[in-house]
């Protein structure tokens, strides 16, 4: 068993992930209401130089002489003003700061545009009290803007939610020096060992910590910090690692680096090669929620007479619950109880096992539901409940499939599967990978269509996928 007296946990351990998507959500945000507010402050600054400075009438329209100058003047300030996700975190800049480096920003912006009208001449028609006013407007909104942001980042790192949970692995003295260096920076909850005393020995225990650890939310991100001879043992570990949706990075001792994947994120002022992250976050992942949340929703008003109807049809022909309940593995390997109709009989003796085709244990209701595949409309409500996703690998039946059980020793790439929500449908069974699975080659394919739909993944995708399962609900897989 472990000594865990090198391991120090960080409280709190179960908390969004707002550092990760909460940051870059704001700092896009932010880039937005700043063309916004310099443009209002900009024609606010119009409107007021028009009505008490000048006697002629302004052309207020979208072709008037101003509007140009006011949209690229707004453009430039948001690209200005921008600041990446990672400064916004109170834990490196307090609200003070936040506001004094906008301001610089808002000056030196203007500064700019005024030394290019001048040297280019455009300024000649442009009044120079306007512009002031329109600088003093658009200075005063932007404080407010920061101090309200500020002030709400500062109550929510106070909470904790802002924290980032990262764990090292490494040799002894490499993971030592690697949390002296993140201290400040993230919350370091775990140091696990590798090498002679690591995954693969007698600490072999110490990933599947680690792996649980993530399951629960407590680890976000995942630091390598090996030498250069570990190649081999920091592939091993990454393809573990990628059975969840986290951040892994290598930091390699010795100026070795990682060829894995080009992505470089900066951490304790040292480069760190990212080889693997969460396929889907930030804007995405609150488009797809929208979408699952909002799908799910109108497809149970649509399908209400359906559902109610396969209902009644499998409650007045046989026995028993209407609806089927079994336990799946869902998103981060949790598990979850998926909702189906129920299909056979329950006296039916018969071992469990994978439905086959004409299938005797089918009631003959059942047998139409799943022909048309109407036993899956229940698992809306899972996609509703968060559970799953409109699109996604399929969950399968480990405890009931014998080569699903296999799955993970067959096939080392299966449990990348739950790296996203399992879905309604799939990349998998739009191609025709459906049913029941009787070899490995079956499996594999599964398998691969699943990693390619997690690693390719788009909001396109996801329609087309939708589109292909309407065509594909009476296929000769359904069964």
């Amino acid at each position: 068993m472990h000594d865990w007296s090198d391991v120090e946990f960080a409280a709190s351990s179960n908390k969004p992930r707002k550092a990760q998507d909460f940051l870059p959500i704001v700092a896009d945000l932010l880039t937005c209401w700043d063309f916004l507010a310099c443009a209002v402050a900009g024609q606010a600054a119009l409107a007021l130089y028009a009505r008490y400075v000048l006697t002629a009438k302004l052309d207020f329209s979208a072709s008037g002489p101003f509007w140009r100058d006011i949209v690229f003047g707004s453009l430039i300030a948001a690209l200005a003003l921008r600041s990446p996700a990672e400064k916004l975190n109170p834990r490196f800049r307090t609200t003070g700061q936040l506001i004094l480096t906008a301001e610089g920003k808002c000056l030196l912006t203007f500064a700019m545009l005024i030394a290019v009208g001048l040297a280019t001449r455009a300024t000649d028609d442009l009044a120079r009290l306007w512009l002031l006013s329109w600088l003093a407007l658009f200075t005063l909104i932007v404080a407010g803007t920061r101090f309200a942001a500020g002030s709400y980042l500062r109550r929510l790192q106070r909470s904790g939610s802002l924290r980032e949970a990262v764990a090292v692995i490494g040799t002894a003295a490499a993971r030592a020096r690697m949390a002296s260096r993140l201290k400040g920076e993230v919350d370091v909850v775990g140091l696990f060992g590798t090498g002679p005393d690591g995954p693969g020995s007698d600490r072999a225990d110490e990933m599947d910590q680690l792996l649980d650890m993530g399951r629960g939310g407590g680890v976000h991100s995942v630091i390598l910090a090996l030498d250069r001879d570990q190649h081999s043992e920091a592939a091993s570990i990454i393809e573990r690692l990628k059975a969840l949706p986290l951040q892994v990075a290598v930091c390699p001792e010795d100026g070795w680096r990682s060829d894995i994947a080009p992505r470089v994120r900066m951490l304790g002022g040292m480069p760190m090669t990212v080889v693997a992250d969460r396929p889907i976050k930030h804007w995405d992942l609150i488009a797809k929620t929208i979408i699952d949340k909002t799908g799910a929703a109108v497809l149970l008003a649509v399908f209400s007479v359906v559902l109610v109807a396969s209902a009644l049809a499998v409650a007045a022909t046989s026995p028993g619950p209407v609806i089927f309940r079994q336990t799946r593995r869902g998103w981060c390997g949790r598990d979850f109880v998926i909702l189906k109709f129920r299909t056979m009989r329950t006296d039916h003796g018969a071992a469990p096992g994978q439905t086959a085709r004409n299938d005797a244990r089918c009631t003959r209701v059942g047998d139409f539901l799943r022909r048309h595949s109407l036993d899956e409309l229940p698992q809306l409500w899972n996609v509703l409940r968060g559970d799953m996703s409109l699109v996604g690998p399929r969950p399968h039946a480990e405890s009931l499939h014998d080569i699903d059980r296999a799955g993970r020793e067959i096939v080392a790439e299966y449990a990348q599967r739950h790296r996203v929500k399992p879905g309604l449908t799939g990349l998998a069974q739009v191609n025709g990978a459906r049913g029941a699975m009787t070899n490995f080659a079956q499996l594999r394919r599964r398998v691969d269509y699943d990693l390619y739909y997690i690693e390719n993944w788009s909001l396109l995708l996801d329609i087309k996928i939708l589109l292909r399962t309407l065509l594909s609900l009476s296929g000769e897989n359904a069964f």
